[in-house]
């Protein structure tokens, strides 16, 4: 953020938590001070809980097939390397996808220090660790649709008063449907 604005994101999240001063209007773009221009609208993707479901695993699968255990070990090694363990709640490894994959990551460990391990007991525990990624990702999926219903919009709309933002949802379930919406939505005008 701080590359494409020029202002550290910490700095911008300040100024939209205060009530923007008329100093501040003048000195910062529209978007970042709750001043509303008329050609200024959100658009909400949205799908149903079936297909957001189909759609979150499907991904977690493709990450798979595209060499995620490869890069679990990779990071893992390089944790060790640096004498560091990898603490699952701090930082980067608290993050969705790689603290599900302690398990995996301790049978690893146990590969490294010449243990045995059977190709079923390492398949059981990656699918169990994956189980666990969706389960989560469906979580988190869940609470960005509550903190955009709950806390994103409302807080849209106190900043862009007397003025409206309008907030355009978008299904996706039909893939097919979604190019439609889009120009239809871009071709007209958004205003009060």
């Amino acid at each position: 953020m701080f590359y494409s604005t020029g202002k550290k994101h910490s700095d911008i999240l300040k100024a939209l938590q205060s009530p923007p001063t008329s100093q501040s209007q003048s000195s910062s773009s529209a978007l970042y001070t709750g001043r509303v221009s008329k050609t200024m609208c959100v658009f909400w993707l949205t799908c149903e809980k079936d297909t957001l479901k189909s759609r979150l695993e499907q991904r977690i699968d493709d990450m798979v097939n595209q060499g995620l255990v490869g890069e679990l070990r990779w990071l893992h090694r390089k944790f060790k390397e640096a004498s560091r363990k990898m603490e699952f709640t701090k930082g980067v490894c608290q993050s969705i996808g790689l603290k599900e994959f302690a398990p995996l990551l301790e049978l690893m460990d146990k590969e490294d220090c010449g243990s045995a391990i059977t190709e079923e007991e390492f398949n059981r525990t990656l699918e169990m660790c994956l189980a666990q990624v969706k389960i989560n990702t469906r979580r988190y999926a869940k609470k960005q649709i509550l903190w955009i219903t709950n806390h994103f919009i409302p807080q849209l709309r106190s900043y862009a008063a007397p003025g409206f933002i309008p907030v355009y949802s978008l299904d996706t379930t039909g893939v097919h449907f979604v190019a439609h919406s889009f120009k239809y939505y871009a071709n007209t005008r958004c205003y009060m």
